[in-house]
């Protein structure tokens, strides 16, 4: 499971899980800024995070190993 929390709670997120091919592997529209994420679907392997908030976008690695 993949979660996360943001200090600011007034805004949702745009989240996408994308592969390092640029393949965008799950999406996840208008996240709440305390969310978990089931990724067991997700194959083991490097992604990014991509999360865009009120027009500002952060990127987080994430590994899944299985």
């Amino acid at each position: 499971t993949l979660a996360w929390t943001e200090v600011e709670s007034r805004h949702t997120a745009d989240v996408q899980i994308v592969a390092l091919d640029g393949r965008v592997i799950q999406t996840l529209p208008n996240t709440a800024n305390h969310s978990k994420v089931d990724v067991s679907g997700i194959p083991a392997g490097q992604y990014i995070v991509v999360a865009n908030a009120s027009g500002i976008t952060a990127q987080v690695p994430l590994l899944i190993v299985r």
